[in-house]
């Protein structure tokens, strides 16, 4: 199973490059940028028609923490989505040719963005996560992975989420963790992927801090499962 991760393109997406030689499109948070919900709605419906038009036989999708539109109107987006066959995974699961998905969008509270709880909270949410589960999207990456960003003093911090890497460690088929939400910088490389204990940990984030005018600057992950 040839999958195509991409993930944050935060209203840049009809800038992507998707090869079509692809089994499985995941998209794991942050589709639109605004915080503003009136704003937000027009980045999130040209992103859906974009997704559903894609070529692609299965597409799964997860929140991320600027989805402010499907916050605050999940009935009518999920039954958007169920029309254009976009499989939602909002703490939940789906089977794709005997591999097993689960998706949850939470993120660690970062100022007052959408889908984000206290850091002290988030182990609850990934405790729901299945025994079984083969491939996991989150939009938070697990804390050490992928994960490095510089703070407003201008030192290093380490940003995902540890729970999270408590929680991977424990899942025994699991064969991938597909996320985004920190992206690059001018100076620090995120994007990509690395393997630890034969898990592969994938973050295709999309745009580059501070340089959002040069749109997409990564075309995601391709993962072999």
């Amino acid at each position: 199973m040839r999958i195509l991760h991409i993930s944050d393109t935060h209203g840049f997406h009809d800038l992507l490059n998707v090869p079509q030689d692809i089994d499985v499109l995941a998209f794991t948070g942050d589709e639109s940028n605004r915080r503003d919900p009136y704003f937000n709605e027009a980045e999130f419906y040209d992103f859906a028609q974009w997704f559903a038009e894609i070529p692609i036989k299965h597409k799964l999708f997860i929140v991320g923490n600027h989805s402010t539109y499907i916050f605050h109107n999940e009935k009518t987006v999920r039954e958007l989505f169920l029309k254009n066959n976009i499989t939602w995974l909002h703490k939940s699961s789906v089977v794709i040719d005997g591999v097993n998905f689960y998706g949850d969008g939470i993120s660690p509270r970062f100022g007052d963005w959408v889908y984000t709880t206290d850091r002290a909270k988030t182990n609850k949410h990934w405790d729901l996560i299945p025994e079984d589960t083969q491939v996991l999207l989150t939009h938070t990456p697990p804390k050490g992975i992928l994960d490095i960003t510089e703070n407003r003093f201008h030192e290093i911090e380490l940003v995902g989420d540890s729970a999270l890497w408590k929680r991977v460690q424990k899942l025994p088929l699991l064969k991938a963790n597909l996320f985004g939400h920190i992206h690059n910088n001018k100076s620090i490389i995120n994007t990509g992927t690395r393997i630890i204990n034969n898990v592969v940990f994938s973050n295709a984030t999309a745009v580059t801090d501070a340089q959002f005018n040069k749109g997409i600057t990564f075309h995601g992950n391709i993962i072999e499962i």
